[in-house]
């Protein structure tokens, strides 16, 4: 069994209870993944969470070295580890919602 923290690491930084949501992750991922780099306020759009959330995103992705901010136009992109575990995060949750139908049957 993979765990989370093998993928995305367990750092936990200043907010220990966060928790980022899957379904947010995938939206980040999407973006990041289809851009070289992307302006903060773009992928805040993409979110689709409050501000005061997604700043918790934006800390725990870079914390987590997923993410990198890229000089004083805070421009975000992935790392190379950051790349590989939303490559693997984004064919997951393909395999989750094809199966889907399967299950409900």
């Amino acid at each position: 069994m993979i765990k989370n923290s093998l993928i995305f690491g367990n750092k936990t930084g200043t907010n220990k209870k966060f928790k980022p949501s899957l379904e947010v992750l995938v939206r980040l991922a999407r973006v990041l993944i289809e851009n070289q780099s992307v302006l903060k306020t773009h992928l805040h759009i993409a979110s689709r969470v409050k501000w005061s959330s997604f700043a918790c995103y934006l800390t725990w992705l870079t914390e987590n070295r997923i993410v990198q901010c890229n000089g004083l136009d805070e421009t975000y992109a992935l790392t190379k580890n950051g790349r590989n575990a939303f490559t693997f995060l984004l064919k997951f949750n393909d395999i989750v919602r094809t199966s889907e139908h399967y299950l409900c049957a």
